[in-house]
């Protein structure tokens, strides 16, 4: 990993965002964080966190035709938000 002091994973769901965050040299003091809005989930992840989002098809609201978006969604059809 970087030089970064956490470890961030992050995935949408239905209901909005799921975040495990933990101190990149011990994930035993791991937590979860939900909320509706990415923007407000933004906001509780530590500035010197490594992120990692989980298929972050559709994430930019103004592109949301982006060309590897399509294809991603139509490779993935009806399993895409498994």
């Amino acid at each position: 990993m970087s030089n970064s002091k956490f470890a961030v994973g992050v995935d949408g769901y239905k209901g909005g965002w799921i975040a495990v965050i933990a101190p990149e040299k011990d994930f035993n003091k791991a937590s979860a964080i939900l909320m509706t809005d990415v923007q407000n989930l933004k906001k509780l992840i530590p500035g010197d966190a490594q992120i990692i989002v989980d298929m972050p098809i559709g994430l930019e609201l103004n592109k949301p035709h982006r060309l590897c978006d399509v294809q991603g969604r139509q490779y993935l059809g009806n399993r895409r938000s498994t």
